[in-house]
């Protein structure tokens, strides 16, 4: 219970600033309208709060016959209005969920005790329209259909949460305070095991910490924002499609641990959008199943190749290429051989200088999709997003083709 508190007071007086805390009387449990509260003994810049610590059978029966559950905003007593700030407890333990498909959240609730919001198995929607969000542990496990979930301004996200869900994209707000918990956490990660999930919006989020993302196998691409420092052990794992990851243009330095991107064994490709290299280091480990430049290659900008072949880190990848961005943003990888030069375009690649060559286009995984003897100096091959492998006179280039 004191870390509940702690957090919860750390959040009240972040939202409204400095805080005027005045006694006003003994915590009071009441009883209204189907939900149990306790009404708390101060105030906070003359806000008056409650905790909302149960729901009644009654309550229960009503929200699976309606398949809704509302919690109120606001209770009152005593004549004044208290604002639902929190769950005290395991308000839902011992209930069959089965049934109730939305859960409206109070607009004023800012932590979620352990052990709530969780064992759902027919929740699609949770509706919640706070600014802050404090989830120290074991929350929003077990929720096969919900598909989506707001994240407010600020959030502190500890172990085992957002656990076998169906969310389809994790989305910080740019600006959003986020924080993962390692105080709290119970080695079990967090944001682990969602089938569905296929994007991860980071925004300005600074810190991944330890055990982050894990077993996201429909996530393909990861984009590192310019404000990402520090990437912890573990912090992207057992993501068996990725392929790609990109960095933005940056100017601070970035630390990723080496046993990040643990089994992630289709990784093969890096951009980077700085044209001078950024400092990059990690723990100088061989481990490589993690973070190990030689299993990749490095796609870099027009013109800043040989910047990268010599600076500490960079030069350590397997394979340094330059890409091209057109009008769109899109990312075309340019690879010259002796002869001949391969692009990666929307929908496809196109290859030039390999007249009379034999060209073959396959798939990562092995599978021939074109081959062809170029006749004229100009071969363009539509393909589907994804990654592939180009061959012509001996020699291979990696693409990666977007849609």
């Amino acid at each position: 219970m004191r870390i509940l508190i702690k957090y919860l007071v750390s959040v009240i007086c972040m939202m409204i600033g400095s805080a005027d805390i005045v006694a006003v009387a003994e915590t009071v449990e009441i009883t209204k309208d189907g939900f149990s509260y306790k009404i708390q003994p101060v105030t906070y810049d003359g806000r008056h709060t409650a905790y909302i610590t149960g729901i009644s059978d009654e309550k229960m029966a009503e929200a699976r016959e309606t398949s809704v559950l509302e919690f109120p905003n606001i209770v009152e007593y005593d004549g004044v209005e208290h604002e639902n700030v929190a769950f005290w407890g395991r308000i839902f333990e011992g209930y069959d969920m089965a049934g109730i498909k939305k859960i409206i959240l109070p607009k004023y609730l800012m932590d979620i005790y352990l052990d709530n919001l969780s064992n759902m198995p027919d929740l699609e929607e949770i509706c919640f329209e706070g600014q802050s969000l404090v989830c120290p542990g074991n929350n929003f496990i077990n929720l096969p259909k919900l598909k989506s979930f707001y994240f407010p301004e600020y959030v502190l996200i500890a172990s085992n949460c957002f656990v076998n869900t169906g969310i389809e994209s994790i989305r910080f707000q740019p600006g959003s305070r986020v924080n993962f918990s390692q105080d709290l956490k119970f080695l079990n990660g967090i944001f682990c095991n969602l089938p569905n999930l296929e994007e991860i919006e980071l925004a300005d989020v600074d810190h991944i910490e330890y055990d982050t993302f894990k077993d996201l196998p429909k996530v393909e691409n990861l984009t590192f924002n310019a404000k990402l420092e520090i990437i912890g052990e573990n912090g992207f794992s057992d993501m068996g499609n990725l392929t790609k990851i990109t960095f933005k243009k940056r100017d601070n330095k970035f630390y990723i641990h080496q046993c990040c991107f643990n089994n992630t064994p289709k990784l093969a490709d890096i951009f980077v959008e700085n044209t001078t290299p950024f400092t990059l280091s990690f723990e100088d480990t061989d481990n490589t199943a993690g973070f190990y430049p030689p299993r990749f290659t490095l796609h870099v900008p027009v013109g800043s190749k040989s910047l990268y072949e010599e600076a500490e880190v960079w030069k350590d990848f397997g394979k340094i290429v330059e890409y091209e961005v057109d009008e769109a943003g899109v990312q075309h990888t340019v690879t010259d051989s002796d002869n001949w030069r391969c692009s990666a375009t929307r929908g496809g690649v196109t290859v030039t200088g390999a007249e009379g060559c034999d060209v073959s286009v396959i798939t990562i995984d092995g599978k021939l999709i074109e081959r062809v003897i170029v006749a004229p100096d100009y071969l363009k091959v539509d393909l589907p997003a994804g990654l592939y492998i180009v061959s012509a006179d001996g020699r291979s280039s990696k693409v990666c083709v977007t849609e």
